[in-house]
């Protein structure tokens, strides 16, 4: 058992001095930041590692509202013929060994170059539809639908009717820090209130926007904006979309497809738009002022949190890089709240919000700096874990520092809250074996 636990008291004469300094401490504690760290936050922890006899590590996507976790298991490795071309989806409950049901996904490069438009990319995300009974993932350029009662795919379509534009990290001769060192074409987000399932694709000049169904029959609307766009994130009553743009961010020209230089390490232009989905109307835009990796709504809908990118290249020469923040705006006024900053490993590229809104878990991680014989721009993991966090104040009420994983840290730390909020599950792979995923399960109490 792991308790985290600051609390000061004044033991003392009953002198003067003890008495002044009794009154400070009175005045201190009314601070917000001071009653956050007098918190008591309890957290059990279970680990184990899943080991799988094909080679490729499982990534956590997605929990289901009943404690389902769903895994994808990309190609490659030692794996029999069929899974090494197509790949599978693994589900498991916390604390079992072995996946109690797998569904194979069909091979994409087949659809793909009858359509024209392969590319070698990594299938995913996968998600929950709010029931549970189904899973939405992305295939580039498709969205596929899969139904867990017959465990195949029931149907799959091309959402975006314009063309993908395939960004690059970095151009030749330049590279412009923080990026995601794998820019995603396509995004996907399903709304928990009724399951409509909110797209976007990065096409020339910007972005296509999408609103499909939740049985991914036809779009509902769609839009474009000019910046390509990086995540979305539906409010909980299913009301507002807001979106994510790489640009400013992103340091890409639609016009030219290459990286630029912005005239400022900060982004310049709102990097954050709200929009009605049932009509694609701009309702609000707002900047961040940082280069975020993630947005999402709080529970009641009334914030709009984000997280720092990772800085992958570039190291920290330019030192407002390294100020790894998540930061709460007013979903109505765009209105910065709150700014969250962990000492030390800072807090970057993923992060979610308790089902009642009073904690947020987010990644964690320090970066050793680069050695002269390794490759320039590859970051390595160092006091690689995440925090917990008190979601009103930014205080930090529990730390973990996990095993250096065996992949670079560009990759996200999956984290994902239980449906009743008591518990958070951690992905990782295991820095000793390649074909093992560790899983902690962390059970909270106040």
């Amino acid at each position: 058992m792991l308790i985290y636990n600051t609390h000061s008291g004044l033991r003392g004469w009953l002198s003067a001095w003890a008495l002044g300094s009794l009154a400070l401490a009175i005045l201190l504690s009314a601070a917000p930041w001071a009653r956050a760290a007098h918190a008591k936050l309890t957290v059990v922890t279970r680990s184990y590692a899943v080991p799988d006899p094909f080679g490729p590590v499982p990534t956590l996507n997605d929990l289901s509202q009943s404690g389902l976790m769903l895994f994808d298991l990309v190609p490659g490795g030692p794996a029999p013929a069929a899974y090494r071309k197509q790949g599978f989806l693994s589900l498991l409950r916390p604390g079992e060994l072995k996946p109690s049901l797998q569904i194979g996904l069909p091979e994409m490069a087949d659809y793909a170059q009858q359509a024209g438009n392969y590319r070698d990319t990594q299938p995913g995300p996968f998600r929950f539809s709010p029931d549970g009974k189904s899973i939405i993932g992305i295939q580039i350029p498709w969205l596929v639908l899969i139904s867990l009662e017959a465990q195949k795919e029931v149907r799959r379509v091309r959402p975006c009717g314009q063309e993908l534009v395939w960004m690059k990290s970095r151009d030749n001769d330049y590279a412009y820090p923080p990026v995601p060192s794998r820019p995603e074409q396509m995004r996907m987000v399903i709304s928990s209130r009724d399951g409509l399932v909110a797209a976007s694709c990065v096409v020339k000049g910007g972005a296509e926007v999408v609103i499909l169904d939740a049985e991914l029959k036809g779009a509902l609307v769609r839009w474009t904006v000019p910046e390509p766009v990086q995540d979305l994130a539906w409010s909980p009553d299913g009301k507002q979309l807001a979106l994510l743009f790489y640009d400013p961010p992103w340091p890409y020209d639609p016009k030219t497809g290459k990286v630029v230089r912005p005239p400022s390490p900060y982004p310049v232009k709102p990097n954050v738009a709200i929009f009605d989905p049932t009509g694609g109307k701009e309702l609000l835009r707002f900047n961040t002022s940082a280069f975020d990796a993630k947005i999402t709504f709080s529970p009641d809908g009334n914030t709009i949190f984000s997280i720092s990118h990772h800085l992958l290249e570039g190291g920290y020469s330019f030192g407002a890089w390294g100020r790894d923040t998540l930061r709460a705006f007013d979903s109505k006024t765009g209105e910065m709240k709150e700014r969250m900053v962990v000492p030390g490993t800072g807090v970057r590229d993923n992060f979610a919000v308790s089902p009642d809104g009073s904690l947020i878990v987010a990644e964690s991680t320090k970066d050793i700096a680069v050695p002269l014989w390794r490759e320039p721009g590859t970051a390595y993991g160092e006091d690689y874990g995440f925090v917990i966090l008190d979601s009103s104040t930014g205080a930090v009420l529990f730390k973990e520092k996990l095993r250096r994983p065996g992949f670079l840290t560009d990759q996200l730390l999956p984290l994902f809250f239980s449906a009743d909020g008591k518990q958070v599950v951690a992905n990782f792979n295991s820095l000793d074996a390649s074909n093992v995923t560790d899983i902690n399960v962390y059970s909270i109490a106040r």
